[in-house]
């Protein structure tokens, strides 16, 4: 079982891939795998609490209708 000071936090993910951008470096592959669970955790936690939310179309919408008027 990993100690939990070993496992890389949000915030050290994002210095990681600063630093690598900044650098000129690709991002490592292990560090784009923990962010693309991370976010896919927080995508399906969000459908869980509050369903999928199809705010596109309506959004459109009222920017076509707002540039007509």
């Amino acid at each position: 079982m990993m100690n939990t000071a070993t496992i890389p936090t949000a915030i050290d993910d994002l210095r990681a891939v600063n630093e690598a951008v900044l650098a000129g470096r690709h991002i490592d592959p292990d560090l784009a795998r923990r962010i693309e669970e991370r976010a896919e955790e927080f995508r399906q936690r969000m459908i869980r609490e509050h369903g999928l939310l199809n705010i596109g179309v309506d959004l459109i919408r009222k920017a076509r209708e707002e540039r007509r008027s």
